[in-house]
């Protein structure tokens, strides 16, 4: 799909789609001068806007661009050293104990606005 069907998919403008491409987050394929992003890349730059929204860094988001990579390469897991494992797990284990606590952030909040929902219906004139 061209670049001005991924904008009106994912909202992103044309500016921020060169700029992932720029640093790496996303690689559409090129026909002369344009783009041609798969269904990969959509599903992709879809993750990518998640985890914005869970506040990650580019930076960040480009460890886990990277890290599913790897993983679509089981050979390359293989041909890794401890020691590269060894940062992988730490980095996902880094990961997931932020997703928690996000998810922890996320439960509270929509707790309260749940509460705050009833106090104001409780308060409210009935019809």
């Amino acid at each position: 799909m061209r670049t001005n069907e991924v904008v009106d998919k994912t909202g992103l403008s044309k500016d921020t789609l060169r700029y992932y491409e720029k640093i790496g987050l996303v690689s559409p394929n090129r026909d002369n001068y344009a783009r041609d992003y798969t269904q990969s890349d959509l599903e992709r730059l879809e993750h990518i806007q998640f985890l914005k929204k869970l506040n990650y860094s580019l930076q960040e988001i480009q460890q886990f661009v990277t890290l599913d990579d790897q993983f679509e390469d089981a050979q390359a897991i293989e041909n890794m050293t401890l020691v590269e494992q060894n940062e992988i797990l730490e980095l996902l284990s880094n990961r997931i104990q932020l997703s928690e606590e996000k998810i922890t952030e996320l439960e509270s909040n929509l707790k309260r606005l749940k509460l705050m929902k009833q106090r104001v219906e409780s308060l409210s004139p009935k019809e």
